[in-house]
């Protein structure tokens, strides 16, 4: 058994440690003088001014080699059936009008991107090229729209999942389809999730 510490960095992080041995020396700091004359006695006067030496021991580990089976990975689901900005419209419909004044295939200009983690954003286009997610002009992208009408929910869910999975040592990512959460739609909703595990999951990762 060893004896549970806590260290405090000087940014105010914990530390938590666990001691293996605890060791505490004291020095009271009391010189004897010897008197004259006295048949070799000696008097000294104690100012309780102790000294004090706090000696700890223990074994500070990486978190990187805690056991990767306590681990979780980082998750996210996005749900394309359901209202856009909190408004009552969907998403096929509201993206409808997000796009009505790109050209056909303007990738490089398209405004409108998911913001899938730290480094990597894929843009929203309209399109009525038979591809529909890739990597064109420096940007990844999923079609949203087929030069005449919204795709389906469900379709630019499909995109999205074919997207991530071509890309998915570049994303680190993984992305899954799946009926919506709150509606219950039909794979209208992704489920992203991080290829690397972190030890608290969403809220922290390696």
């Amino acid at each position: 058994m060893g004896t549970p510490i806590r260290l405090v960095r000087n940014d105010g992080g914990i530390i938590e440690l666990m001691a293996t041995t605890m060791t505490m020396n004291v020095d009271r700091g009391v010189t004897p003088l010897p008197m004259p004359f006295a048949g070799g006695s000696r008097f000294a006067f104690d100012l309780n001014l102790p000294k004090s030496l706090i000696t700890i021991e223990g074994v500070m580990t990486d978190d990187q080699l805690v056991n990767t089976s306590s681990q979780q990975e980082a998750s996210a689901t996005i749900d394309f059936s359901q209202a856009f900005n909190s408004t009552t419209v969907d998403w096929p419909t509201k993206i409808d009008a997000l796009v009505s004044g790109h050209g056909n295939g303007a990738i490089a200009d398209a405004d409108y991107a998911i913001k899938i983690n730290n480094s990597y954003e894929v843009y929203l286009v309209k399109t009525s090229s038979g591809t529909t997610e890739g990597l064109s002009s420096g940007r990844y992208y999923i079609a949203v729209h087929n030069n005449t009408s919204a795709r389906s929910a469900s379709d630019i869910a499909a995109s999205l999942v074919a997207l991530v999975t071509t890309y998915s040592s570049t994303f680190e990512l993984t992305a899954t389809r799946i009926n919506s959460p709150i509606s219950g739609a039909t794979n209208t909703a992704v489920t992203l999730t991080n290829v690397n595990k972190g030890k608290a999951g969403n809220n922290e990762t390696i």
